[in-house]
């Protein structure tokens, strides 16, 4: 650690004995000393939906980017997520970007900084990334009349979350 106060030839007897005995730090002590994991969790429905696996693919390349971990937690349909959370919270992971679609109070609880993803809320403040789907509706509509299309239809659901 290069701490002030200690001798050159001491370090180097660490040093030495560090290399000989194969020494790892361990990340989670440090982590309980700093109040700092460097670790993200990821939450995603499936890591099967090419999707979320893109998705997924791009959260690791930018924590990676910043010297962090990341953890993944595949729901599959399963009622895996409140499980996942309070595994994370024992982890003491810095934060969690989750696409859920499971009722939100398990974040709010778990006193993890969360990130939601796609999905936003009028009645609570939580950090939220998702699409302007009325703007891009009007983008694909503009692009396809451009192109020529006289008859235009819109095959969905209406989405209740």
């Amino acid at each position: 650690n290069k701490e002030k106060g200690i001798k050159e030839v001491t370090l180097k007897k660490v040093e030495q004995a560090i290399k000989t005995l194969n020494y790892i730090p361990d990340y989670y002590a440090r982590g309980m000393k700093k109040n700092r994991t460097e670790t993200i969790a990821i939450i995603v429905p499936s890591i099967w939906h090419p999707f979320f696996s893109e998705f997924a693919m791009h959260v690791e390349n930018e924590v990676y980017k910043r010297n962090n971990k990341l953890l993944l937690c595949s729901i599959n349909g399963t009622n895996r997520e409140q499980d996942y959370l309070e595994m994370l919270r024992h982890n003491k992971v810095d934060g969690v970007v989750a696409i859920t679609y499971s009722p939100i109070e398990h974040y709010l609880t778990s006193g993890i900084p969360f990130v939601s993803i796609d999905r936003t809320y009028s009645d609570i403040a939580i950090p939220c990334v998702s699409s302007d789907n009325d703007a891009g509706g009007r983008e694909a509509a503009k692009q396809l009349i451009s192109k020529g299309c006289q008859h235009l239809a819109f095959v969905g659901g209406h989405n209740t979350t």
